[in-house]
């Protein structure tokens, strides 16, 4: 791989964790060899946008990657340039792919371009790289409002490639357009240019607003459906075929609730609970929905391709379902992360069923055992499951938050995790003994902290020893669903609570 020194690292209380997070690993470093290739191993070996985007965040945790990520958008933009009218492309250096299929300017792939820059800014702090490609950025969005106008739908897609679950392809172009001008409207305002902010905030809101009629139905009672099969999926003949499209797919319903693509809470709320049905695919769920592609699955997967891979598991944290995501972390039936574990894997795979003990090896057109994307799961590891977070309106890890999802079912019953961030060493370790979690946390100089601790009684609370009243450093404190919020400077801090 290319000279990146290691800037994360994870180990768990569960084995079979511990070796996913290694060939997480090991699939970056086989992989992030001068661009961020697919698969290093087969006449491929190619730097695909979607794959950059979607692992970004994990990569910039594992490595210190961020002008490793810089080099490649300058390659990027001069395919801009080379092949084509403002859009980004499908893949970066090279031709070949550019337009994947004849699909350009191709959601979920083209993205990278304002996604990767979001990004490195989030994780480093640094300006610079949103300064250097802010006119490459504004041309794409510029492009993609060309193609569709008022109608303020995405310009197309191959939609949420390698999927168990099918979402329309126009559904899923939407969504990115949605979320390319969220990020540049808060890019714009990084850098001082307000009136453009503002232009793409009230382009985002004309995007959400079409969305929600093409794809929100609620009937008399109030039940929502989100029309996930309200277009078609990308199919290839003898190469390729999605999943068939489904409403209430994972894919759709994780990407409206990330981008906030609902009418009020209630709205959400039933998207939620629509979601949490749909993965955990009980007796029940399964017999309503006969017609599903999840029937022919165990309970507790997942069924998102490589567009939903690096959402589903923080948007359930982000709700409030960790011990969802957990399930889905420790399942080890087809299709999940610890299958290919559990079947010998040492790095990560192109397909959930790239092997199976009942169809053996997949189609060797398209089947890699060295293939990062599925590895996006990590920056949930990162952020969630050992709670290293940055502050996205303090970048850089200026701020940090310091949010362990504890494991309610006890499964995992330690974390620990470290990053090196620009500032300093994060550390970040739990371990559960009984019913108290035992907490500790290393906070480099000149950063702050809030730290949201898991407890059910914030009196009960202790750091370093002390009682959390008695203690001298902690500059404000607050209680919210079930979690205590504590304001800390640097430093080294043992915190206990019971939970």
């Amino acid at each position: 791989m290319s000279a990146l020194q290691q800037t994360g690292n994870i180990t768990t209380s569960h084995p079979s964790v511990n070796q996913l997070f290694s060939n997480i690993l090991w699939g970056h470093r086989g992989n992030y060899l001068w661009v961020p290739t697919d698969c290093p191993q087969r006449d491929e070996r190619v730097g695909w946008s979607g794959d950059t985007q979607l692992f970004a965040n994990t990569a910039l945790y594992n490595m210190d990657a961020a002008i490793f990520l810089e080099n490649w958008i300058d390659m990027l933009k001069d395919s801009q340039n080379i092949y084509g009218n403002g859009t980004f492309h499908s893949a970066s250096p090279g031709g070949r792919f550019s337009d994947f299929f004849g699909v350009v300017g191709n959601s979920g792939w083209a993205d990278a371009g304002i996604i990767v820059p979001w990004t490195v800014w989030q994780m480093t702090g640094d300006t610079t790289i949103i300064e250097e490609n802010y006119d490459a950025m504004a041309k794409f969005i510029d492009w993609i409002y060309k193609q569709t106008g008022d109608t303020y739908r995405g310009p197309g897609s191959i939609g949420d490639w390698l999927n168990f679950q099918g979402t329309a392809t126009q559904l899923m172009s939407d969504a990115y357009y949605a979320y390319d001008a969220k990020l540049m409207m808060q890019m714009a305002l990084a850098i001082g240019r307000q009136t453009e902010a503002q232009r793409y905030k009230n382009l985002f809101e004309s995007i959400k607003q079409e969305f929600i009629k093409n794809y929100i139905k609620v009937n008399e009672s109030g039940k929502l459906t989100l029309k996930s099969s309200n277009g078609s999926a990308f199919d290839l003949t003898n190469f390729y075929n999605s999943a068939p499209v489904e409403d209430n797919s994972q894919c759709a319903l994780l990407w409206s609730l990330k981008l906030g693509l609902y009418k009020n809470e209630d709205q959400k709320q039933q998207m939620i609970n629509l979601l949490v049905e749909n993965i955990k695919n009980d007796k029940k769920y399964k017999t309503s929905h006969p017609d599903s592609n999840r029937v022919n699955y165990a309970e507790n997967t997942l069924s998102v391709g490589f567009l939903g891979v690096n959402v589903i598991a923080p948007i359930l944290s982000e709700v409030g379902h960790s011990e969802v995501a957990y399930s889905l972390l420790l399942q080890d039936q087809m299709p999940s992360w610890l299958y290919s574990v559990k079947n010998g894997a040492t790095t990560v795979w192109e397909r959930w069923n790239s092997y199976s003990l009942e169809d053996g090896f997949g189609d060797v057109g398209m089947n890699s055992f060295n293939h990062y994307a599925y590895g996006a799961i990590a920056e949930w590891m990162y952020k969630y499951m050992a709670g290293i977070s940055p502050d996205v309106e303090r970048p850089g890890f200026k701020h940090i938050h310091l949010q362990p999802n504890i494991d309610p079912e006890k499964r995992l019953t330690s974390v620990s995790g470290e990053y090196k961030s620009v500032y300093g060493i994060i550390k970040s370790e739990w371990n559960i003994k009984g019913n108290t979690l035992h907490y500790h946390v290393s906070i480099p100089a000149n950063t702050t902290a809030t730290v949201w601790l898991p407890t059910s009684d914030v009196n009960k609370i202790k750091i370093n020893g002390e009682p959390i009243e008695d203690y001298s450093k902690i500059n404000d404190i607050d209680f919210k669903n079930g979690k205590a919020m504590i304001q800390i400077e640097s430093g080294h801090y043992q915190l206990e609570s019971i939970y």
